[in-house]
């Protein structure tokens, strides 16, 4: 461990040690059974942990962070131990690629080891912007579309943003907002002409393209679906409860009350 605990990168380096400790022969005999695929889950529950910590206190903030780092380091060590890469490497490589990435700030006849070849010559012009970073995404990873290695397990709000923000990268985009917002009425109308047919299949169909219209003018307003709508289902549980506990405090039983006794309690709780 560094003699200086405060010096920059020492606990990420007193990180480090400890997990190459805790995977040694003298280490921790949980951990050394980990493998990629068994720590998949542990990953996914301190990404959902790091997103609600992101709201709460810095304290909680740089707790969640830690954890999420640990997952990191615990990956990179695994992979060390297999002879592939440590933590340094992929630290590295993060580096250069981000150097790549943004030709208006290191210019690309500057950077050392990437010389200008046609493609990234051409997205230099571009300048910063996500339009010209999916463009330099796409010609280092020799893409044939657009629409290539997007992760199939995204939830499907976010699959639905990144898919049309590659296509918004090759300028196939509204304009501005206003054309989204037109094509949710567009979408809605098919919904209930499909309605209307009682198809299941055309109405799950067309209930998904209003779907998709709706992450459409969430990301022209520059808010992500995902978020969203994870606030407005957190914001009406909290409301529910409130219901409810004005309900239990009165002697009310809301699987008894009428809609426009519960649409009532509904509009004292949103006040309250």
């Amino acid at each position: 461990m560094p003699a200086d605990r405060d010096a920059p990168g020492a606990g990420v380096a007193a990180l480090v040690e400890v997990v190459r400790t805790l995977l040694s022969p003298s280490g921790c005999a949980w951990d050394r059974e980990q493998t990629l695929l068994t720590l998949r889950t542990y990953l996914l529950e301190e990404t959902y942990e790091l997103l609600d910590a992101m709201e709460n206190s810095p304290q909680d903030h740089r707790e969640e962070l830690g954890d999420m780092l640990f997952q990191l380091v615990f990956q990179s060590a695994i992979r060390e131990r297999e002879g592939h890469f440590d933590l340094d490497d992929a630290a590295r490589g993060a580096a250069e690629k981000l150097i790549r990435r943004h030709p208006h700030v290191w210019p690309v006849d500057a950077q050392a080891g990437s010389p200008e070849t046609p493609e990234t010559g051409a997205v230099a012009g571009l300048g910063q912007g996500e339009r010209g970073w999916e463009s330099i995404k796409k010609s280092e990873k020799r893409r044939e579309s657009l629409m290539d290695d997007i992760p199939p397990t995204l939830p499907a709000l976010m699959e639905s943003e990144k898919i049309q923000r590659r296509a918004a990268a090759a300028g196939f985009d509204w304009p501005d907002r206003h054309g989204p917002r037109l094509k949710i009425d567009e979408e809605l109308a098919e919904l209930e002409e499909a309605v209307a047919t009682g198809d299941p299949a055309r109405i799950e169909d067309e209930l998904g393209d209003v779907l998709f219209a709706l992450v459409n003018l969430a990301r022209h307003l520059h808010v992500s679906p995902e978020l969203a709508l994870r606030g407005a289902s957190r914001k009406f549980a909290a409301r529910f409860r409130i219901m409810e506990r004005v309900a239990r405090t009165e002697g009310l039983d809301l699987h008894q009350m009428s809609l426009d006794e519960l649409e009532a309690l509904w509009v004292r709780a949103k006040k309250t």
